[in-house]
């Protein structure tokens, strides 16, 4: 879901910028539960756009009990569709 609406608005602007965690939610549409893993004080994000190299990690999701379980996201995650590789 997540990389689904990132990768969608990246597509439809090119030329993306995403300053903050609430920033990054509100312009790519975020389903609820997406937004809540994002806006989590667990969360780690970095501020990034179509400049930023697309193996940087831009987004760390901290899940579960004690939040052990990670998912990390790079630019190219998030904004390349897989079809565009």
């Amino acid at each position: 879901m997540l990389c689904h609406s990132t990768r969608n608005y990246c597509a439809a602007n090119p030329q993306f910028q995403f300053t903050s965690k609430t920033d990054f939610a509100d312009k790519c549409r975020t389903a609820p539960k997406c937004r809540d893993w994002i806006e989590a004080g667990a969360t780690e994000f970095i501020p990034f756009d179509y400049l930023t190299p697309t193996n940087q990690i831009v987004l760390q999701v901290h899940l579960g009990p004690r939040h052990r379980t990670l998912y990390s996201f790079t630019r190219g995650d998030l904004s390349i569709r897989p079809e565009d590789h």
